[in-house]
């Protein structure tokens, strides 16, 4: 089509931030694709004395993808560059896997529709929508031409607007197994449809993705998306921005599950103790959850899938494997008001 494209090594924009913005104001660029976590990694960590003269106004297009969207995220972006000319009609989102070649979905710039504060009727509790932070949910847009694209309750039949449920799809694009895994293709592909395994709800056109189906952890009864306490764990000053996950395990004493929230600090030690107390204090108001942990690791330690995701299974084995060797924990009987915080 004649379009210049500039690629970075994403190795080199996380180890520099500032590499990203300069080429966007070098090469002027107009569209460009992140995962969710990078806009608040940007944010954070773009060092203000390498973006002299930095001018992002050429951007007409940030898209939003590859991990559930979210308004903090974008809001974070927006409140450090707008300065640098960004407006904030640029984001839009995109709902995308490899299984499907690529997009399902796409957003429209500056859609008024693209933003919900409401959620599905049928949310778990904590807010899946909204991250647990009480901002709107931020649609991933509309199927793309030729894309058939549903929201399915358990038994596979098709749910109405603001129900949530599994979205599964059809198109001409659609891949035609998992390679040497027949038992995951036949679990995937069923009369027709690949089965994503991802939740989200429809409101008019606009799709609204929330999570992995297998994520829910329920807790005392609860429902709780882990999303929703990675969200707010990692909106405490000190600690790396999408750098935490959570996962469920059983605790043999209260023979019930309890969470464990994981996070990426690299502060000193000193003020370690003072970060687990507030990560514990902001998800005890935001979701009123009594049986859980929090740990703090070192930079690095949590793992990534090939994509770039964070791989809240792989995390967990690794936890109960292999823990760091320091790093500071907050039991979870202790209050959010005075605890003792013991090595790990």
């Amino acid at each position: 089509s004649g379009v210049p494209t500039v690629m970075l090594n994403p190795l080199d924009w996380v180890a520099r931030p500032s590499l990203y913005l300069r080429a966007v104001s070098t090469y002027r660029g107009t569209l460009s694709w992140h995962p969710n976590f990078a806009f608040a990694f940007l944010a954070e960590r773009a060092r203000e004395d390498e973006l002299t003269g930095v001018d992002l106004a050429s951007l007409r297009a940030l898209v939003n993808c590859s991990e559930p969207v979210t308004h903090e995220s974008q809001q974070r972006f927006l409140g450090r560059f707008s300065p640098r000319g960004l407006t904030p009609d640029a984001f839009t989102g995109c709902y995308a896997m490899a299984e499907t070649t690529f997009a399902l979905t796409h957003g429209r710039s500056g859609a008024p529709d693209a933003l919900d504060a409401h959620g599905p009727v049928n949310a778990a509790a904590g807010g899946a929508a909204t991250g647990g932070t009480g901002l709107p949910a931020v649609s991933v847009g509309r199927p793309l031409r030729g894309v058939e694209l549903e929201v399915v309750d358990d038994d596979g039949h098709p749910l109405p607007e603001r129900r949530l449920g599994e979205l599964r799809v059809r198109s001409p694009f659609n891949f035609g197994g998992y390679y040497n895994n027949p038992q995951a293709t036949a679990e995937a592909l069923r009369d027709g449809w690949y089965y994503t395994g991802d939740l989200g709800y429809r409101v008019g056109r606009e799709l609204f993705v929330t999570c992995r189906k297998k994520d829910l952890l329920i807790v005392g009864g609860v429902n709780v998306w882990p999303q929703d306490l990675e969200s707010v764990a990692t909106a405490v000053e000190g600690l790396h921005p999408g750098r935490a996950v959570a996962f469920a395990e059983f605790d043999p004493a209260r023979q019930t599950e309890k969470v464990v929230v994981l996070c990426e600090t690299d502060a000193s030690p000193a003020l370690q103790r003072g970060l687990v107390l507030a990560v514990r204090q902001r998800i005890l108001a935001a979701l009123q959850l009594a049986n859980f942990e929090v740990h703090l690791v070192p930079p690095g330690w949590l793992v990534k899938s090939s994509s770039g995701k964070l791989a809240r299974r792989e995390n967990q084995a690794r936890w109960s494997q292999h823990p760091p060797p320091t790093g500071l924990r907050v039991a979870r009987d202790e209050g959010a008001q005075g605890c003792s915080a013991a090595e790990v």
